[in-house]
């Protein structure tokens, strides 16, 4: 079992849980050094999710949830010696799988802590 859930799809901002997880501000998962992350995905529309200003995680790249070929969860460990910061994540549909309209990708905060 993961110590963090964050809740993704395409349009609406991610979820987290447990929810003592997001401390005072309810946009942002916190988690700890070498703890774990699941990503669920929630929506119809295939989405993306990558770290533009880097990853905290041990094994860094974009994940991609949704869709017939991939998962709808996945589970990442936050590295041990991640530096404890606030690491931006964005969540957005994947190319040609977006109805026209308005843009919906959104963005989510993990604060990763020493220790909580």
């Amino acid at each position: 079992m993961a110590d963090l859930t964050v809740t993704v799809s395409a349009g609406a901002d991610p979820t987290y849980s447990p929810a003592g997880s997001t401390a005072t501000n309810p946009l942002r998962g916190r988690i700890r050094q070498g703890g774990t992350v699941e990503f669920v995905f929630a929506g119809t529309i295939p989405v993306t999710v990558t770290f533009p200003n880097g990853s905290p995680f041990t094994q860094t790249g974009t994940i991609q949830l949704g869709g017939p070929s991939q998962l709808g969860t996945q589970d990442k460990t936050v590295a041990a010696q991640a530096v404890p910061n606030i690491y931006q994540f964005d969540v957005a549909p994947q190319p040609d799988r977006e109805k026209p309209g308005p843009p919906s990708t959104v963005s989510g905060d993990l604060e990763v802590t020493p220790d909580y």
